[in-house]
Order: C-alpha cells, then structure tokens, then sequence
C-alpha cells in the first residue's frame, strides 16, 4: 500500500474514532492495524466488515464509517448497501465455520 493511501486511511479512521468517541490508543491500534496491509483492497473489505460487526446497532455511526470508508475507496463497493450486503455475507460465512 502507498503512502496516500495510508495516509488517506489513517484520516478515515481517526474519523470514525471521533464519531464513535473511540479511546486514542484503540484508534492508534486500527490504524497501525489496517495501514500495515499491503494489499489496499484487502484493507478496505477487512475495515467495511470491522465496522459493520462494531457498529451494527449504531446505525448513525456505521453509516457515517461506511460512507467515510466509500469515500476514499469507491471502486470496491458502488454503495453503502453494497457494503453492508458484503458485511453480512462474511458475517454469516463466518458463522459457518464454528
């Protein structure tokens, strides 16, 4: 992952830290966390379905994070249901496994 990149996914989850009244040293973990992916894509999917599983009783706050995530990253999901349909797919997927 280039440094815009980084750069730009820092600024989202910091963001969504102030939105979601996160703790600094939580949002200093995501951000060492998800700017340490070499894969941008891969970075952004895992983030979409951190969010979702956090955030999924607090619509306000996930769809300001999932509309901050589309926002620097458009072309892997064409809408916020996109993601969510994604996140939800994972979640069941992941269910299957247990």
């Amino acid at each position: 992952m280039n440094i815009f990149k980084k750069k730009q996914l820092t600024r989202v989850i910091e963001s969504i830290g102030r939105a979601a009244n996160i703790e600094p040293y939580e949002v200093n973990s995501l951000i060492k966390e998800y700017t340490n992916y070499d894969n941008y894509e891969a970075a952004i999917k895992d983030l979409t379905y951190k969010i979702y599983r956090v955030f999924n009783d607090d619509i306000d706050v996930r769809n300001y994070s999932l509309d901050m995530i589309r926002g620097i990253a458009p072309k892997f999901f064409k809408s916020k249901e996109e993601m969510i349909s994604y996140s939800e797919k994972r979640l069941e997927e992941s269910k299957e496994d247990f």
